[in-house]
């Protein structure tokens, strides 16, 4: 007996196929960053961390003066 495929299965196996030809296209589109794109994703994440390093810094030093009892 040969086992019918559902609406389910198609649909599944369609957006796995749809998901391998947008994979496909990404990679035929993508390229390796140059030295200068390199750098600026770098500053750009550096500028991040160092924010979010002073937002938990200045955060943590507002929690030790409200409540001076948490050890930290």
């Amino acid at each position: 007996m040969a086992e019918q495929e559902t609406p389910q299965k198609k649909n599944i196996l369609k957006r796995f196929r749809d998901f391998l030809y947008h994979s496909k296209r990404v990679f035929k589109i993508a390229h390796k960053p140059t030295r200068k794109e390199y750098w600026l994703m770098m500053k750009i994440c550096i500028v991040g961390f160092l924010i979010l390093g002073v937002l938990s810094f200045i955060i943590h030093q507002i929690i030790v003066v409200v409540d001076p009892g948490t050890p930290g």
